[in-house]
């Protein structure tokens, strides 16, 4: 209950931060597209205009993850096939995993397995973990998703070949802004975890961090799965 609280009451204080920064930054937006149009194609600097669009777009990108940190877009649940799913959100991190030459491996129940939750919502957390399993993972290494049904929970497993979370990092490691990236550039806010952890929640699920020895870190996602149907083989 404590952690919920300190997590609401976080999510509370950046979601006023980003509402502050979404209206100059909107301005900013479209006074970028005014500049972009009279920009020539051959002008010398003409190479900064896509960078400037990209940071543009990764501030809004901060600021939407605030904003949903704290008030999570409310999404009606619909029933799907879990592995289709899946599979289309591998498909997504494709160029991902070319340009970190690491490579997903899944292992699916051979039955489909139905579930009736958020889809957009479900895509994000798998995306989210799937994305930092990448980024954790060396070159040449596998991320393995796995898939287990037990009556009606499912539980999807995300491991990577990383160095692991440190000790001083695990009990936070769901709070807002807390990262085990790099700062920087290429480094982590501490948002995606916060983020998938309530939507996780609010689907009727948990996302917690297996404990395990070694090298690599293994998320468990255990989600809601439609009664009556046929059991595992």
């Amino acid at each position: 209950l404590r952690a919920a609280e300190k997590l609401a009451a976080t999510g509370q204080m950046a979601a006023r931060i980003a509402h502050e920064i979404n209206n100059p930054l909107a301005g900013i937006h479209s006074a970028f597209l005014v500049v972009k149009d009279a920009v020539p194609a051959d002008h010398p600097q003409r190479a900064f205009v896509p960078m400037i669009e990209r940071e543009i777009d990764r501030i809004r990108t901060i600021v939407r993850r605030a904003l949903d940190l704290h008030r999570p877009t409310p999404e009606p649940p619909r029933e799907f096939v879990l592995q289709e799913l899946i599979g289309d959100v591998v498909a997504l991190l494709e160029p991902r995993q070319r340009q970190a030459n690491v490579r997903i491996e899944t292992e699916l129940p051979p039955l489909p397995v139905r579930v009736c939750l958020p889809e957009t919502g479900l895509s994000q957390v798998l995306f989210n973990l799937l994305e930092n399993a990448l980024e954790a993972s060396p070159p040449h290494g596998i991320v393995r998703l796995a898939v287990t049904v037990t009556g009606v929970r499912v539980v999807v497993a995300v491991r990577d070949e990383g160095p692991g979370v440190p000790a001083t990092v695990r009990a936070h490691l769901f709070e807002p802004f807390v990262t085990t990236k790099e700062s920087g550039a290429g480094g982590g806010l501490g948002l995606g975890l916060s983020i998938s952890y309530a939507l996780a929640q609010s689907m009727g699920g948990e996302l917690t961090l297996a404990e395990t020895t070694g090298p690599g870190t293994t998320f468990l996602l255990t989600l809601p799965r439609l009664p009556n149907q046929p059991p595992e083989e």
